[in-house]
């Protein structure tokens, strides 16, 4: 949960959110935009998720979130943080979340004529 807090944490803190939220309004920056314009980007043809790169040590997730791509960065983030603090759910919880578990990079990479060696969304799923 720290995790997850912190990349979206420090998206939010990049000046290209800050023009994104000036464009759209702050409430309606997107999954699909945090993907766009951080995920792919920070990841893309190193073949692993955000959350492969940011661990050494694997372990299962403690609990599976299922979201809406268009719903709000900031909906999605209070949301979770109020699920836990209402279930007693600590900060070193392991959470699964499409967006930072999957590799998100494949398709952009192959668009840009980068050779990529992460799988596909489907060979995840």
């Amino acid at each position: 949960l720290d995790q997850w807090n912190a990349i979206v944490d420090h998206a939010k803190a990049q000046p290209s959110y800050e023009a994104l939220a000036n464009t759209k309004g702050a409430v309606a920056v997107n999954m699909y935009d945090l993907n766009n314009h951080f995920v792919i980007p920070w990841t893309i043809g190193l073949g692993v998720g955000l959350a492969l790169l940011m661990n050494t040590e694997y372990a299962p997730a403690d609990i599976m979130l299922s979201h809406c791509w268009a719903e709000g960065v900031q909906e999605c983030q209070t949301a979770l943080n109020d699920f836990c603090q209402a279930h007693g759910l600590a900060g070193d919880t392991r959470v699964w979340f499409c967006l930072f578990a999957n590799y998100q990079a494949h398709s952009a990479s192959k668009a840009r004529g980068l050779q990529d060696t992460g799988p596909t969304i489907r060979a995840q799923l």
